[in-house]
């Protein structure tokens, strides 16, 4: 009975916590996303990047093209809505519905990157199976909405 009382009291007091930050992040706008200044037309395929693009937080969207459904099972077979090539960087944008949001095929950076809404990852750090070094910085931004992992990494043994 003492394991039983000991656990519920640990879940309380982890359950306490949460909410106290819940609260405290509502109040200081934790949260807050930029407000959108373009918006562009919906993205009928993917938008390679290279080098760096900053997108002066346009609200980028995907048409209904790139993925069957905004579940798991119908956005696994969609498309990336931006694909950064390796040493490639994105800045100052907001991604809404994509089927699946940005691929890494190597090192990239991502600043102030927003996603209001995604039906699979977020982001895809690659799926390098060597053993090559990348790099992969995300300065900023925010993923609400998220039906799976928000950042996944696959490949040499680590995953995120």
């Amino acid at each position: 009975m003492k394991t039983l009382k000991f656990s519920s009291i640990i879940f309380h007091l982890n359950f306490q916590i949460t909410i106290f930050s819940l609260q405290i992040f509502a109040q200081n706008n934790f949260c807050q996303f930029p407000q959108h200044k373009s918006t562009p037309p919906p993205f009928t395929e993917t938008l390679p990047i290279k080098g760096h693009v900053d997108f002066e937080y346009a609200l980028i969207t995907a048409a209904p093209n790139m993925r069957k459904s905004c579940d798991i099972k119908g956005a696994v077979d969609g498309q990336n809505i931006l694909q950064i090539e390796d040493g490639g960087s994105i800045s100052n944008v907001i991604i809404d519905d994509p089927a699946k949001g940005i691929w890494c095929e190597g090192s990239c950076t991502l600043t102030n990157v927003f996603f209001t809404k995604t039906c699979y990852h977020a982001v895809d750090f690659g799926n390098s199976q060597d053993s090559t070094p990348k790099i992969y910085q995300v300065n900023g931004g925010a993923v609400i909405n998220a039906l799976d992992k928000a950042n996944f990494k696959f490949g040499n043994k680590i995953s995120l």
